[in-house]
């Protein structure tokens, strides 16, 4: 029997059942222990002796309590900033165990609770591809003769994103993720805008979606905006993926709904005819005399289905009996070998016709 085997758990930086390793290897902890003990000894080392037992434990107890206020636990999959009381700054911490400085050092913003999660958006753009730059002029061509040569093709864009915890006091800058996300579009829009004279048409744009998927993870990821921050971490974000899809315009969807609504018809048009020419060829086979042609059959199979024949042949394909079409095929057979140019074959052409007239005369 199969059993399902379970992890064990692990002392990880995202893991809250014990004190993680980044707490461990946290130097400010140590810096703290280091400074922190030898004080608080000699302090209650003091007070013990000029107050005696019961104050000498009471200070112990305050210095431990003041202490403990540097460890806290931060719940899974959330994030708080930490303020630096003296210098004004702040910082992310992640969820586990944390160390911040005690009071009046450093406080936790009591209001910067923040759900750690991926989320994702896409949003659409135009690229006008078939710009090209100019040398002379640094930029891109407006002559009237090129304008002729723009195809706008219509990107939609996937953003996929974290809030950075190491940025986080950035990220809780823009409360609204909606303000956020159009502010990340906004500066995608304006990368593919410089980069719109490289490709010249749909065609092209759409053999090169991964490449311009790539540019726009490179572009994200420089050090130009403030304070040196990439566009991510500028908002404070982890971006961990981007997709790019090409838009098709509704004529070349509505031809390509066209071209398959008739491709389908033409299909079902194929199978009917080989089921009809299926059914033909068992109708001259069940002839015993083998006198029923395949086009006949065929004919007498495409008015069973309701196909649209004329009356005329339709009734003269009933009338005429068997024996006439065995007598009509046999007098057709004696003037195949001969040449219709020939005076004598166009004699006996004529008596052809006459002795098949007789027959369709006896069968009326």
């Amino acid at each position: 029997m199969d059993t399902e085997q379970k992890p064990p758990l692990l002392n990880t930086p995202d893991s809250n059942d014990d004190l993680g390793p980044h707490l461990h290897e946290d130097w400010k902890l140590y810096a703290f222990i280091l400074v922190f003990g030898p004080i608080a000894w000699l302090l209650v080392e003091y007070v013990y002796r000029q107050f005696g037992v019961e104050a000498g434990w009471a200070v112990g107890v305050m210095a431990a309590l003041y202490a403990a206020q540097t460890v806290m636990l931060v719940p899974a999959f959330t994030g708080r900033v930490v303020v630096n009381n003296l210098t004004g700054t702040r910082r992310g911490i992640g969820n586990g165990w944390q160390f911040i400085l005690p009071p009046p050092f450093e406080t936790v913003d009591v209001e910067s609770d923040t759900d750690i999660q991926t989320l994702g958006h896409s949003f659409k753009t135009i690229l006008e591809t078939g710009r090209k730059k100019d040398d002379k002029q640094g930029g891109e061509t407006e002559r009237e003769e090129d304008k002729e040569k723009y195809e706008p093709v219509e990107l939609t864009i996937g953003v996929t994103d974290t809030p950075s915890v190491a940025y986080l006091d950035r990220f809780r800058m823009i409360q609204k993720k909606e303000d956020r996300q159009k502010e990340v579009d906004k500066y995608i829009t304006s990368f593919l805008t410089s980069i719109q004279s490289e490709y010249e048409n749909r065609a092209d744009v759409m053999g090169k979606v991964g490449l311009i998927a790539t540019q726009i993870r490179d572009y994200i990821k420089q050090d130009f905006l403030d304070k040196g921050l990439s566009l991510d971490h500028f908002f404070g974000l982890d971006i961990t993926n981007i997709s790019v899809d090409v838009e098709l315009p509704e004529e070349l969807k509505k031809a390509g709904i066209e071209r398959e609504a008739v491709n389908q018809r033409n299909m079902a048009q194929t199978a009917k005819t080989r089921n009809q020419e299926e059914r033909a060829r068992d109708l001259v086979n069940a002839a015993t005399d083998k006198s029923l042609l395949f086009k006949e059959a065929l004919q007498f199979v495409m008015m069973a289905d309701g196909s649209n024949i004329k009356k005329e042949i339709q009734e003269k394909k009933f009338d005429i009996g068997v024996t006439t079409l065995n007598t009509i095929m046999a007098a057709l057979e004696k003037v195949r070998p001969v040449s219709p140019w020939n005076p004598e074959s166009l004699h006996t052409l004529k008596e052809i016709i006459k002795e098949v007239g007789n027959v369709i005369k006896k069968d009326e």
